[in-house]
């Protein structure tokens, strides 16, 4: 069971690997009907990534300070 921030819930049917770019995250819930993709900022941490945000954009980083991914802001949703 997936939670989110309304405290509403949907089933998790599958786990899986995502990956996009250079960036691969094991683990990964499959919640079928959900319309969109998200990602956990506590998984990214966990795997070793550094989550930094502004009103504009977020922006990820590896273990050497590159920008390895980044998130423009639209309607409140961070979207890569």
């Amino acid at each position: 069971m997936v939670t989110f921030g309304d405290n509403s819930g949907m089933v998790v049917i599958g786990v899986g690997t995502f990956e996009c770019r250079i960036i691969k995250l094991k683990d990964v819930f499959y919640v079928e009907g959900l319309k969109g993709n998200f990602i956990s900022i506590s998984q990214l941490c966990d795997v070793g990534y550094k989550v930094l945000f502004n009103h504009h954009e977020g922006k990820m980083f590896n273990s050497e300070n590159k920008i390895v991914l980044t998130a423009l802001r639209d309607n409140n949703i961070y979207k890569i």
